[in-house]
């Protein structure tokens, strides 16, 4: 009798220790799931602050552009009655000709302008909207898995309608009524028409003016060209000889040095960065990525169309272009820049296989630091690594 006693006393003690066990299981697995949903909610709330940065920032610019217009037509229009006030009254046909010509042109950017108004109302109330719903968003507490999931599916909207609103046509009018307005271009231009012709000035005009005249003409070309390359973000595209193009035929356009000077600057800082670009291109292959997005991903392949990458973590093969490299892993490209260019000073090669001696080394710096600030995306951080990289390269 007693040995069956203590039979059932054990039996008990190890049924409460089996439960115990699975009740500590329990607790166990609840304790890391609400970890994980805490880790992961934590990051997805970054996410939509870095997201509300963005659409801030985006809004900011818009506003800044759209200024910029109105700025350029309302001086091309004081410009324009200036012109009108001194020929308006002239019976020479050329002269009614050039003024007529000016007179349209101004009428189009006018409209130009007025779409780009419009443009930016449509573009700002998406803009406002995706902010409140951001703002809400940051505003919660994420403490069970049913509103993590919410949340990111809220984020990954946010996200996607934000992407939309940049590549959605309205940006581009917003673009050509304001940044690159040609109105005080056309005004210039009559101008310098009207002064140039010489059965109209029977009297000549007076050399400064003339030079006054040429010199904000070609002031406008030079500026216009670089700024539509170097500042509306189109070296993202990586069409080197477009662009370069591009300032070469300004360069051939305008005759004076100093502005033939900053076009070829212009041109000499798109050939570093497009050295830079080669630079990785070649020198890429056997890279492992430690950080950021990309961490655990070794670059199998590179071409001028992008990288063909191995994930150790989804243990499988994937591509990404370079032009979606430089937009969305600014990161991996400072892991590059870091580990192919600048603590490679003794042991980096060019794009063409050469070692790196101090000039190359100083290029591929400067060139880097550019394509941080014109091709690595909106990263907030860009500009102060482009100017580390920069004193790096000048103090070396």
């Amino acid at each position: 009798m007693r040995k069956t006693v203590v039979i059932a006393e054990v039996a008990c003690f190890a049924v409460a220790a089996i439960l115990g066990c699975i009740y500590s299981d329990r607790l166990n697995r609840e304790r890391e799931l609400k970890e994980h949903i805490e880790a992961v909610g934590a990051q997805t709330l970054s996410i939509a602050r870095e997201l509300q940065g963005k659409v801030q920032r985006f809004s900011s610019e818009l506003d800044s552009r759209l200024s910029s217009g109105e700025e350029y037509f309302a001086s091309a229009t004081n410009k324009m009655a200036g012109l009108r006030q001194r020929w308006g009254k002239s019976t020479d046909e050329k002269v009614r000709q050039i003024l007529a010509e000016a007179e349209s042109g101004l009428a189009e950017e006018e409209q130009k302008l007025v779409a780009a108004r419009e443009a930016k109302a449509r573009v700002m109330s998406v803009l406002d909207s995706l902010s409140a719903d951001l703002a809400e968003i940051e505003g919660m507490t994420i403490a069970d898995e049913a509103t993590l999931r919410m949340v990111s599916q809220r984020v990954v909207g946010c996200s996607d309608s934000f992407n939309a609103v940049r590549r959605s046509p309205d940006i581009s009018v917003i673009v050509r009524g304001s940044i690159r307005m040609r109105a005080d271009f056309i005004v210039m231009e009559a101008s310098h028409r009207i002064w140039r012709e010489p059965h109209i000035i029977r009297d000549p005009a007076p050399q400064t003016a003339v030079d006054h005249l040429l010199d904000e003409r070609e002031n406008y070309i030079a500026s216009e060209t670089i700024e539509s390359v170097m500042v509306l973000h189109v070296l993202k595209t990586l069409q080197w000889e477009k662009f370069k193009g591009r300032l070469l035929e300004g360069e051939r356009t305008v005759t004076k040095d100093k502005y033939k000077a900053l076009l070829r600057d212009a041109i000499f800082r798109i050939d570093l960065m497009e050295s830079v670009h080669k630079l990785l291109v070649a020198n890429v292959k056997g890279f492992a990525f430690r950080k950021s997005k990309l961490k655990g991903c070794e670059v199998l392949s590179s071409d001028e169309s992008g990288m063909r990458l191995f994930s150790t973590d989804k243990k499988r093969e994937e591509c990404i272009t370079w032009q979606v490299f430089y937009a969305r892993y600014h990161a991996n490209l400072n892991e590059l820049v870091v580990g192919l260019i600048e603590k490679a000073r003794a042991t980096g090669k060019t794009a063409d296989g050469a070692s790196f001696d101090d000039e190359s080394w100083a290029c591929a710096m400067l060139g880097a630091a550019l394509s941080f600030v014109h091709i690595g995306g909106d990263d907030p951080t860009a500009h102060g690594r482009a100017e580390q990289l920069a004193k790096a390269a000048v103090i070396q």
